[in-house]
């Protein structure tokens, strides 16, 4: 699965080895919450500790999350801080994005999307219009989320902007291509996105992508019951993603799960299943 393009990484690449991200973004926030109580703090500081914060959680903890950017909100409109008024939109949105709950999402999403406007925030824009696909493509409208990832990618090549929010793009292309039985176009979709990954190594989030391709290839082959070349992509992911990003994890051993039962090794696929289940339950 590709998932959100706010999710942040920061903190993780200081993990130790045998330590969850997750973890080490957890002691962040409690450090940053601690400095809430330190008096005294301008409007403006307890605006940038609610942003920091909330980033902690992003992809872990969805109700501490929306509790840290609804209390920003009222702030950054206060203070015209607009970039944090992005930032706080794209995070409450999210949260309930992760919570299912599509209709406050949408309204979180089309705040972002005039404010982007108004301010002739491109980057933000593509933010806002990526969730409507990301949305749409959760709830089966795949003809509205294709509309709307072709429009993300239009403003990308437009402003010749070739990050991981490119890749990402692409990624759900592929993935709903490969969900209507399009698979043709899903590989050359998720062809692109490979090559565009690799010029993005730079990026914090590149290895978030990768897996996410990878995933997406371990997925076509698994459905044209190749089970050895998805075996081959699943492990791949696997072995660049481990204890690093969350949702890809969960994903990754749904898709090991699938290949091992398909094999009649029940016991492998049960392992994989039951780590895939302890994942899920830690967004």
């Amino acid at each position: 699965m590709v998932f959100l393009a706010f999710v942040l990484t920061s903190g993780a690449a200081h993990a130790a080895d045998d330590e969850e991200p997750w973890h080490v973004s957890f002691r962040i926030a409690d450090s940053l919450k601690r400095l809430l109580d330190v008096e005294p703090l301008t409007e403006k500081r307890k605006l940038e500790l609610y942003n920091h914060i909330a980033g902690q959680y992003a992809g872990s903890d969805q109700d501490s999350l929306l509790r840290y950017a609804t209390k920003g909100i009222p702030l950054a409109r206060k203070l015209k801080e607009y970039d944090m008024l992005v930032d706080c939109y794209i995070q409450a949105g999210a949260a309930h994005c992760f919570r299912a709950n599509y209709d406050s999402a949408f309204y979180y999403f089309n705040l972002l999307e005039s404010l982007s406007i108004e301010r002739r925030n491109k980057w933000a824009e593509t933010v806002a219009i990526g969730f409507y696909a990301y949305i749409y493509k959760i709830q089966g409208k795949y003809n509205s989320a294709i509309d709307y990832y072709l429009k993300a990618l239009k403003i990308f090549e437009s402003e010749g902007d070739y990050s991981e929010r490119y890749v990402n793009t692409l990624t759900n292309l592929s993935e709903i291509n490969r969900r209507l039985g399009n698979t043709e176009i899903a590989l050359r979709y998720l062809e692109e996105a490979e090559k565009a990954c690799h010029q993005i190594k730079a990026h914090n989030n590149y290895e978030w992508r990768l897996t996410s391709v990878l995933n997406e290839y371990a997925f076509n082959y698994l459905n044209h019951g190749d089970l050895d070349m998805a075996l081959d992509y699943a492990l791949q992911s696997d072995s660049i993603n481990r204890n690093r990003y969350i949702v890809n994890l969960c994903y990754t051993h749904g898709i090991l799960a699938s290949i091992w039962l398909q094999r009649n090794d029940f016991d492998r696929a049960m392992q994989h299943a039951l780590q895939s289940y302890e994942h899920a339950g830690n967004i």
